[in-house]
């Protein structure tokens, strides 16, 4: 298991420290709103890191870099109307990449090198419900779609079988 980076708890702690504040950032009724927004998203590309693995296991560890990807920062913004106290209703952007690039090399047969990247949006619609005597408190519900796209590039030069390079 792998630990956490000390960049990492700090980001942990300065969220946990803002949820724990009041929110009193309620729009009035009838008014539009923006915010923005920026996360921090944990690793759920298993199956394309796997598959970088798999290409380590025959192509050799890397020298470079370890191909791995890691999580992202999601980014986003958000625009709604409060239609009123109790109601309010939203549309949000989000965006996020991954990348990650790697190299191996053996001086008597072979070099290899792979880069990836990954990009996701996502477009949501929400609807969320504030509860009274309590500013700042609501209930939100998000639906939405996601979309992604993947990038990627593997390079092997092999001295001894050049027909088997790619």
């Amino acid at each position: 298991m792998k630990s956490m980076e000390p960049g990492c708890l700090l980001v942990m702690f300065v969220f946990a420290s803002a949820l724990a504040a009041p929110a009193l950032a309620q729009p009035r009724p009838g008014s539009f709103f923006v915010r923005g927004s920026m996360g921090l998203a944990s690793k759920s590309l298993n199956d394309w890191n796997d598959e970088i693995e798999a290409d380590h296991e025959i192509y050799g560890a890397p020298l470079l870099g370890s191909g791995e990807l890691p999580g992202g920062i999601p980014l986003g913004v958000e625009a709604g109307w409060n239609v009123s106290d109790r109601i309010s209703v939203a549309a949000a952007f989000t965006y996020q990449k991954a990348a990650g690039s790697a190299s191996s090399w053996d001086p008597f047969t072979s070099s290899y090198s792979s880069d990836h990247e990954v990009t996701v949006r996502g477009v949501t619609a929400g609807v969320s419900i504030w509860v009274p005597k309590a500013r700042g408190l609501f209930l939100a519900g998000d639906v939405g779609a996601g979309f992604g796209t993947v990038k990627s590039e593997t390079h092997l030069v092999d001295e001894q079988n050049p027909a088997a390079s790619f």
